[in-house]
């Protein structure tokens, strides 16, 4: 991800969650050496997908994966989860963390499906609107089983 892919970037993240990140949250990413930003792009070169992969020492946080409504269930948001755990895997992580709605069923089915398991529940952690968040954990280096 680059400084002239945040308006498409936006606009997926306006499309796909609730409470979106504003564009200063993107422009931190793209910024911070630490963070890992992949996109997929369809074939005229529009962005359809995304990711944001902080690595920290030895442990990754995945803070945003999205892809474009259009373009769910075609396997891009499979495309972006293994370039993360292949980043992590590569930057000597030993876990990725994530954060996801409690309600959103189809996010923890494809997250389950990459081996991501409940390590607890963080209450009132999402706003507009308020919910719960879960905090999924996956050990590095196990085989995962998304197919």
């Amino acid at each position: 991800m680059t400084s002239g892919d945040l308006g498409q970037v936006c606009r997926i993240e306006n499309e796909v969650f609730p409470n979106p990140w504003p564009k200063s949250a993107f422009e931190g990413d793209i910024s911070n050496d630490a963070t890992y930003c992949p996109v997929v792009k369809d074939s005229s070169g529009n962005i359809i997908g995304y990711a944001s992969l902080t690595v920290d020492i030895n442990e990754a946080h995945l803070t945003n994966i999205a892809v474009s409504t259009e373009y769910r269930r075609q396997g891009i948001g499979s495309i972006l989860m293994d370039d993360v755990i292949s980043k992590a895997e590569r930057e000597g992580c030993r876990a990725i963390f994530l954060e996801v709605r409690n309600s959103n069923l189809d996010a923890r089915g494809f997250y389950t499906r990459y081996d991501f398991t409940e390590l607890y529940r963080h209450e009132h952690y999402y706003r507009k609107p308020t919910e719960d968040a879960l905090v999924l954990v996956r050990p590095i280096g196990e085989r995962n089983s998304h197919g």
